[in-house]
């Protein structure tokens, strides 16, 4: 379980640092279709995550997905090379920004 939950956690990270250096809110400025793929790629992370985090945070991981209302999207594990496609959600997806996710510790 640690190995597992271990795994996620540096999954998640590979994801924000992939945000950090593209840094989609400068790219924008410079280059729109660029700008684009970073977005439809971050989405697409976000679905990956929802599904492979489905064994930790069941509700969390119903809420991430049904996000991008896609038709039938259940958290059903893929292929691995379905994984590294990061074509899940296609472009032009609409988004519904779900309520906070994780309240804030104090």
């Amino acid at each position: 379980f640690r190995k597992a939950a271990a795994a996620l956690r540096a999954l998640w990270s590979a994801g924000n640092s992939y945000l950090e250096e593209k840094a989609p809110w400068l790219e924008i400025k410079t280059d729109q279709e660029a700008a684009a793929l970073t977005l439809r790629t971050a989405m697409n992370l976000i679905h990956l995550y929802a599904v492979v985090s489905e064994p930790f945070v069941p509700t969390t991981a119903k809420a991430m997905r049904t996000a991008f209302r896609l038709d039938g999207d259940t958290a059903t594990w893929i292929s691995r090379d379905g994984a590294k496609s990061l074509a899940a959600v296609p472009a032009g997806t609409p988004f519904i920004v779900p309520p906070v996710l994780f309240a804030k510790l104090t």
